[in-house]
């Protein structure tokens, strides 16, 4: 693909004898990534109506996301939705006892779609952006005190607003089973 695309690189290793084509591929990196951006962590702890409260934040802001395949123009993931500018967590975790309850927000930041995809602007997507989106989870526990042995019953409720994917988050090749990538939630 990337010698049609007019890669002179690419096309060096391809050679063409008597109507058969060879490919002299050797061990070469065909391809790099750099990614570059600002992590952040906060985090709190108190008690609250007689238990333990836990607050944490962790957030993170993509500066740059590109790859590169020696002889071509960059390709930039970041503002896609595989690589939003920001991302982060919130997570609340309360224990009274033989009781605990973690709830986490998690958030994807808006995307832009890609230019492969057959989305037209304005039209299928507005101005060509996904919404940013927050994902709720939900798990409570409690531990057994019987038996001698560490026991413990839970629930866990994952996406629990059931938050659909944006649409448009989907690839051009991608079914309705799968979505763009792992980072929104099926």
């Amino acid at each position: 693909r990337e010698c049609f695309l007019g890669n002179a690189a690419q096309c060096a290793q391809l050679t063409v004898s008597g109507g058969t084509l060879t490919v002299a591929r050797g061990y070469v990196n065909l391809s790099e990534q750099t990614v570059a951006g600002i992590d952040f962590e906060m985090s709190y702890k108190t008690g609250f109506a007689g238990g333990d409260l836990g607050l944490r934040l962790i957030g993170n802001h993509g500066i740059k996301n590109e790859s590169v395949t020696p002889g071509s123009a960059p390709s930039i993931a970041l503002g896609l939705p595989s690589a939003p500018k920001w991302g982060g967590l919130f997570q609340l975790d309360w224990k009274k006892g033989p009781f605990g309850i973690f709830v986490q927000e998690r958030y994807l930041g808006t995307a832009r779609q890609g230019s492969d995809t057959p989305w037209v602007d304005g039209v299928d997507i507005a101005n060509g952006k996904l919404p940013a989106v927050f994902y709720t989870n939900l798990n409570a526990n409690y531990d057994l005190g019987f038996g001698g042995s560490k026991k413990q019953l839970f629930v866990s409720i994952q996406n629990l607003f059931n938050r659909q994917i944006p649409f448009g988050a989907y690839g051009a090749s991608s079914s309705f089973a799968s979505s763009y990538n792992g980072a929104y939630d099926s």
